[in-house]
C-alpha cells in the first residue's frame, strides 16, 4: 500500500473518530481572511483525542503546497523549513528548522481540549519593502487576542512580537521559537538599508552594505562608495578603517550619506530578526534596518 493511500485512509479514519467523540477537525471560521496570499498554515486534527495530530503546510506564490522529500529543507523569507515525515498522531509537514529542533526535546502535540485549533500566516504586497504580514491563531473558530506572553497550544507555544517588531514578525501570532534572535552569520552577506536613524530610505537612494568572508566591509552611501573592515563576535559588530570616495552630490543625497556614516561609526552590535539585519549602538539603540540585497 502506497504512502499516499495510507494517508488518505488515515484521514478517513480520523474523520470517523472525530464524529464519534464530537470533535470538529477543521475550525468553522468566524472571521474574514486578511488580504494577500496564504503563506503558511498549521491545522490540528482530532483535537483533544488520542488521535490528535497536526500538519504544517508552506504555500508558494501560486498557492500550491511546497513539497520536498522527507528530511530535506527549503529556505524562504520566513527562514529555513524541513519536511518532517508523516508519523501517526505526531506533527508533520513543513516545519521551521528551529521549531523542529525544539520538538525533539518537548511535547509538540499537547492534548488540551476538543475545540479546533488552526494557525495561518498571510502576506500582502509580497517582495516589497512595504509588505504587510498578518497572522491568525484560531481556537474554536475564534481569533485569539494578541498577547506578548507565550500561550500554550497543541502546536507548541505562540506569542505576539509586540509594537517594536519588524519584517514578518509584525504579523502578530508566531511560534515562540521563530522569535528567538538568530545567531549572527554575516560573512559573505549583502544588505540594503531600508531605514536609517528612524527614517525610511528614499526609493531613489541606493545605500548598501556587503560583508565579505575575509572581514572586509564595502557598500554605497547614496552618493559615494566606502571600504573598511568589520569585526563580529556574538552579538557585537563594529566597523573600522572606513574610507569613502570623494564625489559631491546634491544636498539630499549628501544628507543620506552622512546618516549612513553616522550609523557605521556608532554601530556596536547587530541582530538578525525576521530576515532583517538590525544595526544597534552599544547601548542597544536601533540605528538601522537592512534587508538582504540579492
Amino acid at each position: 500500500m502506497s504512502a499516499s493511500v495510507r494517508r488518505n485512509l488515515k484521514r478517513i479514519w480520523l474523520l470517523v473518530v472525530a464524529a464519534v467523540v464530537g470533535a470538529t477537525l477543521m475550525p468553522v471560521e468566524a472571521h474574514a481572511d486578511p488580504p494577500g496570499r496564504l503563506v503558511y498554515e498549521i491545522v490540528v486534527y482530532a483535537p483533544g483525542t488520542k488521535s490528535q495530530e497536526w500538519t504544517a503546510t508552506l504555500f508558494d506564490p501560486s498557492g500550491n503546497p511546497i513539497a520536498t522529500p522527507a528530511g530535506h529543507t527549503v529556505t524562504t523569507p520566513l527562514g529555513e523549513f524541513v519536511n518532517v515525515a508523516y508519523n501517526l498522531f505526531q506533527p508533520s509537514g513543513m516545519i521551521r528548522t528551529d521549531m523542529a529542533e525544539w520538538m525533539k526535546t518537548h511535547n509538540a502535540n499537547e492534548i488540551m481540549d476538543m475545540k479546533p485549533w488552526a494557525y495561518r500566516l498571510y502576506v500582502d504586497g509580497e517582495g516589497s519593502d512595504t509588505a504587510v504580514w498578518t497572522s491568525t491563531l484560531l481556537h474554536d473558530g475564534t481569533a485569539v487576542p494578541p498577547d506578548t506572553n507565550p500561550i500554550d497550544t497543541p502546536m507548541g507555544q505562540f506569542r505576539t512580537a509586540g509594537p517594536d517588531a519588524t519584517g514578518w514578525a509584525r504579523a502578530g501570532w508566531l511560534p515562540v521559537s521563530w522569535l528567538e534572535p538568530a545567531p549572527l552569520e554575516l560573512a559573505g552577506t549583502a544588505w540594503r538599508f531600508v531605514e536609517i536613524l528612524g527614517a525610511p530610505t528614499p526609493d531613489a537612494v541606493e545605500e548598501t552594505l556587503e560583508l565579505s568572508a575575509d572581514g572586509g566591509a564595502t557598500g554605497q552611501t547614496a552618493c559615494n562608495y566606502f571600504v573598511g573592515r568589520y569585526a563580529a563576535a556574538g552579538g557585537d559588530l563594529t566597523f573600522t578603517d572606513l574610507s569613502y570616495s570623494k564625489r559631491l552630490c546634491e544636498s539630499e543625497l549628501m544628507g543620506a550619506e552622512h546618516a549612513v556614516q553616522t550609523v557605521l561609526n556608532r554601530t556596536g552590535g547587530a541582530t538578525t530578526t525576521a530576515g532583517e539585519l538590525h544595526l544597534v549602538a552599544a547601548d542597544g539603540t536601533l540605528l538601522a534596518r537592512l534587508v538582504p540585497n540579492p
